[in-house]
């Protein structure tokens, strides 16, 4: 198995407000194990997780955010260049749901028209006598924001989002061939125009 090092940073950012799980999630996609204990994350961190896809490993770096509001105007600092942006909330905080429209403005402002892969995580599903925020608005609001969706816990099943990340790095690593093909294919046709004004002189 080969390494694949394209020379780029695939960065996934992590957003959502303080305490929806956050860094749980992110902790258990790196082969952690689910921590009781809650701590806010009190500054910008980032974990290196390996992809395999066809006999290659690929890196990427997930990006633990503050999410309280005084830290905002730093977190947006780390919007730039993201692959993968995953909105989270709790399924069991009405108003975590409702701050991700924040979140998402704020995230296609900085980005302007860099293209990135959204998705929306209603996490702490283990909790589900307390949820507040129905599955299927949550889902609707997904489709309206162009977003994949995926309810779990990171808690509980944490093999469901490891799944989900996986498949949205498949889908960087696929976009990164296809634009390398691209490039590929347009080097080699400015060589052929090259060659025969060449021949021409």
């Amino acid at each position: 198995m080969t390494d694949e090092n394209s020379g780029t940073e695939n960065k996934v950012i992590f957003l959502g407000e303080a305490g929806v799980g956050k860094s749980s999630l992110i902790k258990v996609s790196i082969g952690e194990k689910f921590d009781k204990a809650y701590n806010s994350s009190i500054s910008l961190s980032f974990f290196s997780k390996e992809v395999n896809h066809n006999n290659k490993k690929y890196f990427f770096n997930l990006w633990d955010t503050i999410g309280q509001e005084k830290y905002r105007s730093l977190t947006k600092i780390f919007y730039k260049k993201s692959k993968i942006v995953i909105f989270v909330y709790d399924i069991t905080n009405k108003v975590s749901f409702e701050n991700l429209e924040f979140w998402i403005n704020s995230v296609n402002e900085e980005l302007g028209n860099e293209k990135y892969i959204k998705a929306i995580v209603g996490n702490k599903s283990d909790l589900y006598l307390q949820e507040e925020v129905n599955e299927g608005e949550a889902k609707q609001f997904a489709i309206s924001k162009g977003a994949k969706f995926i309810k779990c816990s990171a808690k509980d099943n944490p093999l469901d989002f490891i799944k989900f990340l996986d498949e949205l790095c498949i889908e960087v690593i696929q976009q990164n061939e296809g634009n390398n093909r691209e490039e590929s294919i347009s080097l080699d046709r400015k060589a052929i125009k090259k060659d025969k004004k060449s021949c021409n002189c």
